[in-house]
């Protein structure tokens, strides 16, 4: 089955859907965990979301067989970013085993964070 998956940041949310062909079917939408989602990104049946909006945040969910999405326990973490700092993904967790953050034009000192949220998702 293909899926794809969506921020939402107007509303706050992450939506989860099927595709079939050119056809996409809304399956799931939950609340992405912080403010302002900006980025994503999924793989070993596991999603983390980027939030922008006040001090920045990491989510992770766990993906199910069939598409839906439920919170990791744990897998959540504040990044402390000054709000005039928009943080963006640099590296997918899933396959590098560490999550790069990039605001502005340094890298952001939050890599020992993701190492915990992704502890957390048991990777």
């Amino acid at each position: 089955m293909k899926r794809l998956l969506a921020v939402n940041a107007g509303s706050n949310t992450v939506t989860s859907f099927v595709v079939d062909g050119a056809r996409l079917t809304r399956l799931q939408t939950v609340p992405s965990g912080g403010v302002f989602p900006v980025s994503l990104t999924a793989g070993h049946d596991r999603l983390f979301v980027l939030n922008a909006g006040g001090s920045g945040s990491v989510t992770g969910y766990r993906i199910n067989a069939s598409g839906r999405l439920a919170v990791l326990p744990g897998a959540s973490r504040d990044l402390g970013l000054s709000n005039d700092v928009r943080p963006e993904f640099f590296s997918a967790p899933c396959q590098a085993r560490s999550l790069a953050l990039c605001g502005g034009d340094r890298l952001e000192a939050v890599a020992r964070c993701s190492e915990a949220v992704i502890g957390a998702a048991g990777l």
